[in-house]
């Protein structure tokens, strides 16, 4: 059975989030509240070009990403009484948007997402090492 998508926003930047109801019962009448907040980046050609990526770390990035990157964020509450579980839901989704939305929004975050998707295929590592560089 799918999970329910709780909201889709379509931002001005072409990216989509989703925000996708994963809460259990877990004890009584009292909740763990478990979101799962997705942003999808879908890799057009005119999107991967203004990446700076060669043509083949592009085509690489597509086989392995199959076209979409994905980036994930939990939010969570535990112990919530089973009535307030609507509100603590959009009490989560709120403060995400509020917090994040701008940064998200950004002309220049899907190009930040793939050169970061692409840097992590190819180190391994999913933290941002400024040795690294």
């Amino acid at each position: 059975m799918p999970e329910p998508v709780l909201q889709r926003i379509l931002l001005d930047n072409g990216l989509e989030l989703i925000f996708i109801d994963q809460s259990n019962r877990y004890f009584g009448d009292f909740y763990r509240i478990h979101i799962l907040a997705v942003c999808r980046c879908l890799l057009t050609p005119e999107l991967l070009a203004r990446s700076g990526l060669d043509p083949v770390a592009q085509q690489q990035l597509l086989t392995v990403c199959g076209g979409t990157l994905e980036q994930t964020r939990v939010l969570s509450r535990m112990g919530v009484a089973g009535p307030e579980t609507d509100a603590v839901k959009a009490a989560l989704v709120a403060d995400f948007l509020t917090s994040t939305r701008s940064y998200l929004e950004a002309d220049d975050f899907p190009i930040a997402l793939i050169l970061s998707k692409s840097r992590e295929r190819k180190t391994g590592r999913t933290y941002y090492d400024p040795k690294a560089d």
